[in-house]
């Protein structure tokens, strides 16, 4: 029985595998940065003007007003994107955020995606989800494996801040 669940998800995994990769409704990251802000309200705005989660750290309180998003929504969303203590994307390397909530990681986690997240965030994606939240694509597993190597690199890039 267990050769025959074996074999079953490795048939499903070459599916996957073999499957175009699209985008199920638009930037998945950006639908769950939003809906955690309570602001998804405004994701059709951002997606219309094709514009994505990493991008939100290089436009302005403006931009987003001009978009027609109101100013308290667009100051959310632009202090949300600088991260956490007003870190700016210029100082923040993009890959030490998690692509859910767009903070500086402290436990990050692979996924059987290949992306790298923060595990409360993830973890709470996977209580509702069973795919991936960056391409939409059904996970293979729910297991989360630490990221020890970029924990390391987050830890030396804090303390590398802190002497600063």
């Amino acid at each position: 029985a267990r050769a025959a669940t074996v074999e079953a998800a490795a048939a499903r995994h070459r599916e996957v595998a073999a499957a175009p990769v699209r985008r199920v409704s638009g930037d998945l990251a950006l639908a769950a940065f939003l809906e955690r802000l309570g602001l998804s309200a405004h994701l059709s705005v951002l997606e219309a003007e094709e514009i994505e989660t990493p991008e939100l750290a290089l436009i302005t309180k403006d931009d987003l007003v001009e978009l027609g998003i109101p100013g308290r929504d667009a100051v959310t969303i632009i202090a949300a994107a600088a991260g956490p203590e007003g870190a700016s994307p210029g100082r923040t390397p993009q890959e030490y955020l998690c692509p859910i909530t767009m903070e500086l990681m402290s436990f990050p986690v692979f996924a059987t995606d290949g992306f790298t997240y923060e595990r409360a965030a993830l973890s709470s994606w996977l209580q509702d989800n069973d795919t991936s939240p960056m391409t939409g694509m059904p996970l293979l597993s729910k297991d989360l494996i630490p990221n020890h190597a970029l924990k390391a690199l987050i830890h030396g890039w804090r303390a590398r801040g802190r002497r600063r």
